[in-house]
């Protein structure tokens, strides 16, 4: 499986859990350590993430997680 592929879908899984707080900017550095994937599969998976509605990017200051309603995570 691609590394892109992999990051997505553990990014994912993490911003739906709700591990990540959603006030602070997603640190491409930081995600990379942490799910111990190099940082351009994590750029990449972000940018998915985003058109996914799931991230916000502010330029300038970052990109952040989405606030959901309760039935855009029960879907």
């Amino acid at each position: 499986m691609l590394a892109r592929t992999i990051a997505y879908q553990r990014l994912r899984e993490i911003i739906l859990s709700g591990e990540l707080s959603q006030d602070e900017p997603l640190s491409e550095r930081r995600l990379s350590e942490r799910l111990e994937i190099g940082r351009m599969p994590i750029r990449e998976a972000l940018k998915e993430l985003a058109k996914d509605g799931l991230v916000r990017v502010h330029g300038g200051r970052g990109t952040f997680i989405r606030q959901l309603s309760l039935n855009e995570v029960r879907d």
